[in-house]
């Protein structure tokens, strides 16, 4: 299992939400925010976000013939703010579907062993608070998965 088709299974589980907008198997970079706000923007609002690995270790219980790779993923996820429409109310219900399609996927679709470790069991929320992405006031949230897999 590669970090890449990781990070996928993890964009494609997220994507699966509905009111998710477009989320990213990768950080996206732009020369300018204009053109890094289109890679977020659905129907002329930002509303997606992207996974990264953050951290990895590899272990072997047995002196190297088989691996415990445990892999410390973040997630990042924008959205519109617009008082007016009470996208708060709306930003916690997404968030609140994140962490209800991993804990019913552990494995993330077959690609890891599991989300439940002993620093956490499926999804973290770290933070969730108004910022400013691209010029656009958003909901801001950073999340944390860790996942593990095994390699021979």
């Amino acid at each position: 299992m590669s970090t890449k088709s990781i990070s996928e299974a993890i964009a494609a589980l997220v994507n699966s939400i509905e009111a998710v907008g477009v989320f990213h198997p990768l950080e996206r970079f732009a020369k300018s925010q204009k053109d890094l706000k289109e890679f977020y923007v659905v129907n002329g609002l930002i509303n997606g976000g992207f996974v990264g690995q953050v951290a990895r270790i590899k272990v072997s219980a047995d002196g190297g013939g088989c691996y415990t790779v445990t892999t410390n993923w973040e997630l990042l996820y924008y959205k519109s703010f617009v008082d007016a429409d009470e996208t708060g109310n709306d930003m916690n219900d997404l968030l609140d579907g994140i962490a209800e399609v991993f804990d019913s996927d552990l494995t993330i679709g077959g690609e890891v062993d599991t989300t439940i470790t002993e620093q956490q069991a499926g999804i973290r929320l770290l933070n969730s608070q108004p910022a400013m992405f691209c010029g656009v006031l958003v909901h801001y949230a950073k999340m944390s998965l860790i996942t593990e897999h095994t390699e021979s």
